[in-house]
C-alpha cells in the first residue's frame, strides 16, 4: 500500500486505471492532498486528477483505520460503510460473489478479501467513477 503523501499523481491514475476494480488504498503518513480534500469534502463529491496523460474522475473515501483526522468533513462510520459497498458491488459485478451473497459483511469471501488487500490498513480509499 502506498504513502499517501509519498505517491505521484501519474502513479495514482495508472494504478487506478490498471486496478481491475477500479480503486486504490493509500495510508497517511504526513500532510497529503488527501488530507486536504477530506477535510472539505465528502466522500459523496466527485474529485477529478489528471496524471499519466489521463484526466479520471474519483471519490475520496477516508477510512482512518491507522490513524485519525479530527477535522474530516466526512461522517467517518458512513465514509467506511460507503467504501466497502462500493468495493462489494465491485467485486459482485466481476464474478467474485460465488455465493450471491446480498451484505457484504455476510459475505466470508468478501470479507476475505477486504483483509487481502489490507482494508483495515488503509486511511483513504480513491475509487474511479464515470
Amino acid at each position: 500500500m502506498d504513502k499517501a503523501s509519498k505517491i505521484t499523481l501519474d502513479k495514482t491514475v495508472k494504478k487506478m486505471i490498471d486496478s481491475e476494480l477500479g480503486f486504490i488504498l493509500l495510508e497517511a503518513d504526513e500532510k497529503s492532498i488527501y488530507d486536504v480534500l477530506a477535510e472539505k469534502t465528502t466522500w459523496k463529491d466527485r474529485t477529478g486528477m489528471y496524471g499519466n496523460g489521463y484526466h479520471i474522475t474519483y471519490h475520496l473515501f477516508p477510512v482512518f483505520y491507522k490513524g485519525y483526522n479530527m477535522n474530516i468533513k466526512s461522517n467517518l462510520a458512513e465514509s467506511r460503510m460507503n467504501a466497502v459497498q462500493n468495493i462489494f458491488i465491485r467485486w459482485t459485478e466481476a464474478g467474485y460473489n460465488k455465493r450471491h451473497a446480498k451484505k457484504a459483511f455476510g459475505c466470508k469471501a468478501f470479507m476475505k478479501y477486504l483483509d487481502e488487500i489490507g482494508f483495515m490498513k488503509a486511511d483513504y480509499m480513491l475509487l474511479m467513477v464515470d
